[in-house]
């Protein structure tokens, strides 16, 4: 009896090994033939006419979905299992170009597809140029595209898209309000072209009408001059406001900091009519240096003007006019010391600049540097000025 009680362990071990091992080469052969069967999509996606017709598939699904003209050259899919496509166009419902890519590329989660949600871990665009405009108090050419996304039935769910990193590199932007005049020689807020355009990113969409983004490295090239060496920012943005953070801005001699900025605008926003300017509430406040060169496509006076200004001001901004309270001016030489409250009106033709200056301070040597940085150059500057020493101001212009 305790003979036979021995050798059972024995038999239930041998068959839980057994057991163990059919999981292993079950386990196996499930594998082998995911492998198979991936490697044998990567085979068929290398095929021209394969990349052909699937890039057709794309297009049509597109077309359908947008009711607009979609080009889609080739779609393939390379080892780290990224979707690719070449050649992309898209034209707005007026039959223009509006968006057009070398290649974009993204890699989608499939396991959170399960649950309706889309996670992208990285997506990327390669010398993209878009073309976004307005006329009048139609809507934007783009407005088609969130419409068709953030369509509703009974079947439908609220959209949740989130983009682990989004990269765009030589890239390029124009943005134009048509029915607005342009001024290319300086600054156009309703006429932008950007271009050298590059930044990495973060976004996701909880609903149609809110996004969060996590922005990095943004830079460009404006056709104005301004050069946009790099800005972050962290932003929530809702249907009918928008909260910035962090806000960072690096030009070529400047940088400028603002902790956190709100505005009465969001995505509902683009729908409306008018001019977004004028109805724009926003409220900040701004600290950093400023080489006024950087900005001379605002004042073109500036170009000239190579010394560095450090600053701080609020930023208030309702009904088109910006104003700014409490603005501290020093150079790092003492040659000026400013303080004072200004105004700027007309931000969407030409804009002018009333100032009610509290103190304004200047060192002997104040005529000297003010003729260099407006001029470019040494000039020679009267007796009479130079024997004036350190002023002390105060007025309104």
């Amino acid at each position: 009896m305790q003979f036979a009680s021995f050798f059972v362990p024995l038999r239930i071990k041998k068959h839980n090994t057994s057991r163990i091992r059919a999981l292993k080469y079950t386990f196996r052969i499930i594998v082998g033939l995911l492998a198979i069967l991936y490697l044998s999509l990567l085979l068929l996606t290398s095929l021209p006419s394969f990349q052909r017709w699937s890039a057709g598939v794309a297009s049509r699904f597109l077309e359908d979905k947008i009711e607009s003209k979609v080009s889609i050259g080739n779609l393939r899919l390379n080892m780290l299992g990224r979707v690719i496509l070449d050649n992309v166009k898209l034209y707005d419902q007026q039959d223009t170009l509006m968006l057009q890519a070398s290649r974009i590329a993204a890699k989608v989660d499939l396991i959170p597809l399960i649950d309706k949600k889309i996670r992208i871990s990285g997506a990327q665009l390669i010398g993209t140029k878009a073309k976004i405009y307005k006329d009048g108090d139609e809507p934007y050419n783009f407005q088609f595209i969130v419409d068709a996304f953030s369509k509703k039935d009974s079947t439908s769910s609220p959209l949740d898209l989130k983009i682990g990193a989004l990269v765009v590199r030589r890239g390029e932007l124009k943005f134009d309000l048509l029915d607005k005049p342009s001024n290319p020689s300086r600054f156009d807020p309703n006429h932008l072209h950007l271009s050298d355009l590059s930044l990495t990113a973060k976004v996701h969409f909880i609903k149609p009408d809110s996004l969060s983004l996590d922005l990095r490295n943004l830079s460009f090239a404006e056709q104005s001059g301004l050069r946009l060496q790099k800005l972050d920012l962290e932003a929530e943005v809702g249907k009918a406001n928008t909260t910035v953070r962090d806000l960072q801005i690096k030009l070529p001699n400047s940088s400028l900091n603002l902790a956190e900025v709100n505005a009465n605008a969001g995505l509902q926003s683009f729908k409306e009519k008018g001019n977004l300017l004028s109805k724009l509430v926003v409220n900040g406040d701004l600290t950093g240096s400023v080489c006024p060169r950087d900005i001379s496509c605002f004042v073109p006076k500036l170009a000239n003007f190579g010394d560095v200004i450090n600053l701080s001001t609020e930023a208030k901004l309702a009904n088109g006019i910006l104003r700014l309270p409490n603005i501290s001016l020093k150079d790092n030489n003492g040659n000026i010391s400013l303080l004072c409250d200004a105004t700027i009106q007309d931000l969407e033709s030409t804009p002018s600049v009333f100032a009610d200056i509290k103190e304004l301070q200047t060192g002997s040597a104040f005529q000297q540097f003010l003729t260099e940085n407006l001029k470019g150059q040494p000039s020679e500057i009267s007796p009479i000025l130079t024997q004036l020493g350190s002023t002390k101001t105060t007025g309104s212009i």
